[in-house]
This record gives C-alpha cells, structure tokens and sequence, in this order.
C-alpha cells in the first residue's frame, strides 16, 4: 500500500495500523511549502493516472471539512455543498486544490472505472496531535485539572473524530469489496 501525507497526523496513524497486522505500507509525503498546490492537486493527478496504468485496486482520498462552503446546513453530511452559486471552496487555494483533487478522483471513476472513496474528516484528535483544534487544550487541561478559556468566544459546533477511528474508516474503506460500496463519500 502506498500513504500519501503519511507523516502527517492522519497518515502516521494509518501507517501504524497497516504495519500491525503485518501489511506492507510505503509512506510518500512531500515538505516543500512552495510546491504544496502543485503537488497536491498534481499529485493526486499522477497517483490516479498510476492507479489506472497499473489496474492498482482503491483510492482513499482525504477531504477536508475546511474545503466546504460556510455552513448551510447542520448536521454536514456528504451532500454538504463545496460550492454554490455565491460562496466558493473554504480556505484559499489549499481548499481549492482538495476540492479540483476530488473532481478528478470522480472524472477517472466515470472515464477509466477508478474505484475511489473519499473520507471527509472533521476537527480530528488524539496522541501526536500537533495543531490544536480546541479539543486537545480541552483534554489536556482537563488532565491538568485547569479550565480551558478560549479567546474567539461565541458557539463552536464541531464534530469531533478521534484519530482512531479515522484510521478505522480508512481500513475498512481499503478492504470493503467494490460490489459493497455504495456511496463514496464519507
């Protein structure tokens, strides 16, 4: 199995837990800054473009909740619109490039047969987490047996996931018989 972003936070989770069972995994990740929109968007574009030239099983792609449009509705599914008539993808080119990222992973389905799924996490947490979220403090105060205070103040509704069972859905994504799949979008 190749882990694309596996020394990310994400990534190193799943990385672990393929090894466990003794599957062999290879971590490919890139830490150029400067070339982050190019490798991500073009990266996906060459990982699906390999996939197709070596008949290569399964993509799980990663999403990200901070590519979707502001809030529309509550609680935000998979139906959750990236774009609409008036707001565009979330946060900059970043959100852009996971949003053109999953176009293409639905382009190579319908024009190669590409067999896709795509997770959509939101505010993920757990052990080596290293940008906070707001829960981590929560927890780590609540070790400490302080309060937390955070400085934006008003409602935060999140959905919080832990690490865990991020990787879990991973897993069972990879290892879900194509014929059982029915969305591709989680």
């Amino acid at each position: 199995m190749l882990v694309t972003g596996g020394s990310g936070f994400i990534g190193s989770h799943v990385l672990r837990a393929m090894a466990e069972p003794g599957d062999c995994a290879v971590n490919f990740d890139i830490r150029q800054p400067q070339s982050a929109l190019r490798v991500r968007l073009g990266g996906t574009i060459h990982v699906l473009e390999v996939m197709r030239i070596f008949g290569l099983r399964r993509l799980v792609y990663f999403f990200t909740i901070g590519t979707l449009t502001a809030c529309e509705y509550e609680l935000i599914d998979a139906r959750h619109p990236v774009m609409t008539a008036t707001d565009g993808p979330g946060v900059g080119f970043y959100a852009a490039s996971k949003a053109a990222s999953e176009v293409f992973c639905w382009s190579c389905r319908q024009s190669f047969g590409t067999d896709f799924i795509t997770i959509r996490p939101s505010a993920v947490y757990g052990v080596d987490q290293q940008v906070s979220n707001f829960i981590k403090p929560m927890v780590e105060n609540a070790v400490r047996g302080v309060p937390s205070h955070f400085a934006t103040g008003g409602p935060l509704p999140r959905d919080y996931t832990h690490i865990l069972d991020i990787t879990q859905l991973t897993l069972g994504a990879l290892d879900i018989p194509a014929a059982e799949v029915r969305d591709r979008i989680f």
